[in-house]
């Protein structure tokens, strides 16, 4: 399963849509499988930013918000997950 699907089911990642994978301040490839891409080790990190929205990344973001207010019941896993922290440059 995509690193990305996984995130976006299990915490509060579900409420963003545009965002990118680095390593060690290298944009990962979200087409290809992370483990393919990056010299990743047990304990490495990958850093999570956020990135302008654009047309596609706005409709889908404006449907997984419609699917949410319409089915709230479903979503509780999440909104009971533990909370990611997020930094944002200025």
């Amino acid at each position: 399963m995509e690193l990305r699907q996984i995130l976006s089911e299990t915490s509060q990642l579900f409420f963003y849509i545009s965002y990118a994978f680095y390593f060690e301040g290298k944009k990962l490839d979200e087409f290809s499988e992370v483990l393919n891409q990056a010299n990743l080790t047990n304990g490495s990190q990958l850093e999570i930013q956020f990135q302008q929205y654009d047309e596609r990344s706005c409709k889908y973001h404006i449907k997984k918000v419609q699917e949410f207010v319409n089915n709230p019941q479903n979503y509780g896993h999440i909104l009971s997950c533990k909370i990611i922290p997020i930094w944002r440059s200025s």
